[in-house]
């Protein structure tokens, strides 16, 4: 067996020239769906581009400050502290099982756990903001089916719930800790930062650039972990392949969407 790397055409690659890491990517794809590359070229490229554009992202977060890092709890952890952690543990436990067995019956919640997300967090939200930042986010791509608790999330960070709740735009902690999220972040998350204005998606202007600034490599990282999975789905040969490289695709272009617009608002 050979040891060479696998080479692409001088026309192939002339092709890929400009293009970013997703269109690679998608072009890569279609050669090999088309039997225009093998296998092997397919899996080299794809990891190796993958790789390259990680380490430069991981060069990047490895010296910026993040948006947390000087947040500090003070005092002891009260009582009701610990029953929203539990809570917080008991919707992550869910989370993590419906992703390893794809069973949205794993995840649903009885109708004393809705009322409960709801209550803590209108009681809770500038008592315990970190707490209820996280339950936010967790609420945000929780496996709800009836989509209450994604819905309650989206409307009480658009601020629909004030003067109860509290204008999240202004809240850089709440949006580091999304970010930052070492699963994934929820495609609700990008339209939140944003809206449509004809064919372009802008940024929200109550957020300021330089924190837009300070968020971008996380925009970035997060986008590459869906080429990742794009990756991953592309190679699937069961009956969900199609649904879910279109998922991935539907993503990746959500968070290319957002770093577009991020970079533009960064710029004026």
């Amino acid at each position: 067996m050979s040891t060479k790397n696998p080479k692409l055409s001088q026309e192939q690659n002339l092709a890929l020239r400009g293009m970013s890491l997703q269109q690679k990517l998608e072009k890569l794809y279609k050669w090999f769906k088309a039997n225009e590359i093998p296998k092997e070229a397919f899996e080299y490229f794809s990891n190796a581009w993958i790789n390259k554009q990680s380490k430069k992202e991981q060069d990047l977060l490895a010296l910026r400050s993040t948006p947390k890092e000087n947040f500090m709890r003070m005092g002891p952890r009260s009582i009701v502290e610990g029953e929203l952690q539990v809570f917080l543990d008991k919707l992550r436990s869910n989370v993590t099982a419906y992703i390893t067995n794809r069973d949205a019956s794993i995840a649903d919640l009885t109708e004393e756990d809705r009322t409960k997300f709801g209550n803590y967090i209108r009681k809770y939200c500038t008592i315990y903001p970190d707490k209820i930042s996280r339950l936010l986010i967790i609420g945000l791509r929780y496996p709800d089916n009836r989509k209450k608790i994604n819905k309650f999330c989206v409307d009480w960070i658009k601020g629909q719930s004030l003067p109860f709740g509290k204008d999240y735009y202004y809240d850089h902690h709440f949006w580091g800790l999304l970010w930052e999220d070492g699963d994934f972040v929820p495609l609700d998350a990008i339209r939140l930062m944003g809206e449509r204005e004809g064919e372009e998606f802008v940024i929200d202007s109550r957020f300021e650039k330089t924190f837009i600034k300070t968020l971008m490599p996380y925009f970035v990282a997060q986008r590459d972990k869906e080429v990742t999975r794009l990756k991953l789905a592309q190679m699937r040969d069961d009956r969900d392949h199609d649904t879910q490289v279109a998922r991935k695709m539907k993503r990746l272009k959500a968070f290319n969407l957002l770093i577009t617009a991020a970079e533009k608002y960064i710029a004026e």
